[in-house]
């Protein structure tokens, strides 16, 4: 477990929320990775992953596409519309790493939220988040390379091969990994 000194990221720029969002997603960081590690080595084709998805690239992943935590769909609870009986639905969130509702997502009847068109899975813990964002990582078989790469810059340029913009992806990620010295965290 490692200490998440807000006073030091403050003095960095980093407002409130985004100490508290950090102090979330670290501990997330570290839990998806070591689920990714467990699951690689536990499929019907075993990858023999040392690293699995690296905590620092999960953690930078998920300020990426959440704006650390502010996306509506990142929140732990979410404020619906009113239903017919007058009272307000809410929805959980959790989806830090904003992960498309899928086929196999639906075809469960699991709960999503719908965000701009977009039909989003909805956690109803981080914990929840921690386990099927790892499965994403580790059990579709369009993520090899990146469970294979060996440093967080091989796990990113195997990772930008998926973004719509792969230099962008790679340079953002890897800036946030440099700029908050999220590297840190891949140690245990």
């Amino acid at each position: 477990m490692h200490y998440i000194n807000g006073n030091l990221y403050r003095a960095r720029g980093l407002d409130d929320s985004k100490i508290e969002f950090f102090q979330k997603i670290v501990p997330f960081g570290k839990s998806v990775s070591q689920f990714t590690i467990i699951k690689a080595h536990d499929r019907e084709v075993p990858i023999e992953t040392q690293h699995g998805i690296f905590p620092s690239v999960v953690i930078a992943f998920c300020i990426f596409r959440s704006n650390w935590g502010t996306h509506p769909v990142s929140q732990p609870r979410i404020e619906g519309e009113i239903g017919e009986d007058g009272k307000r639905k809410w929805s959980h969130g959790n989806n830090f790493a904003l992960v498309p509702a899928d086929k196999y997502w639906l075809d469960r009847k699991n709960p999503t939220i719908k965000f701009d068109d977009t039909l989003y899975k909805s956690y109803r813990s981080e914990a929840n988040a921690a386990v099927d964002l790892s499965d994403v990582f580790s059990l579709r078989y369009n993520w090899n390379r990146a469970l294979l790469a060996t440093d967080v810059f091989q796990q990113l340029i195997a990772m930008s091969r998926r973004a719509k913009d792969p230099i962008y992806f790679s340079t953002v990620m890897w800036n946030a990994i440099k700029e908050w010295e999220l590297q840190k965290f891949d140690s245990n």
